[in-house]
């Protein structure tokens, strides 16, 4: 936590690579090895049997490594792909709106017109997600990642090309 008497206290934000530069900790009393130090706050007695924990604190002044979210995928790649789909799926919405435009002066219904537009915009999306979350995090060789997807992008696909299908089909 960064101290407000001293400016540049706190943990320098993450860069490129993930790591966090600790600013050195000022050194209090050397504690002897195996004695045990109160901290502050509300101590809790320990349980009969318990070894006492002791964290493995970073040395001051280390590069430490940021935990990744899940698999390869790292917080900078979390927002970098969030900001790579809010921009798609503009671009996803704008197609979206030209395809019901098609079909609506091609004398298809309004809603039939809508369905299939609707259906081609979760496709993309879902199709997107799927390349830019499995590239940014290498999750291409995970199973659990590609089914599903794979899965919902065929069926939002065949409900596009049926929906998309049955509305040329329709006139009004």
């Amino acid at each position: 936590m960064a101290d407000p008497q001293r400016p540049g206290s706190g943990p320098v934000p993450a860069g490129p690579s993930g790591y966090v530069i600790r600013p050195p900790q000022p050194n209090l009393a050397p504690a002897a090895p195996g004695a045990q130090t109160a901290a502050p706050g509300i101590q809790a007695p320990a349980l009969p049997g318990a070894q006492p924990a002791t964290p493995a604190a970073p040395a001051s002044g280390a590069l430490v490594r940021e935990p990744a979210l899940v698999g390869g995928l790292t917080q900078n790649g979390a927002v970098i792909g969030g900001a790579i789909m809010l921009g798609l799926a503009i671009v996803f919405f704008v197609m979206r709106n030209a395809v019901r435009n098609h079909l609506i002066a091609n004398r298809a219904s309004l809603s039939q017109a809508n369905g299939a537009s609707w259906a081609l915009f979760m496709f993309l999306l879902v199709a997107a997600f799927t390349v830019v979350f499995g590239l940014l995090g290498g999750f291409w060789t995970v199973l659990s990642f590609i089914a599903p997807l794979g899965a919902l992008s065929l069926i939002t696909l065949v409900l596009f090309v049926i929906l998309f299908n049955s509305a040329t089909r329709i006139s009004r």
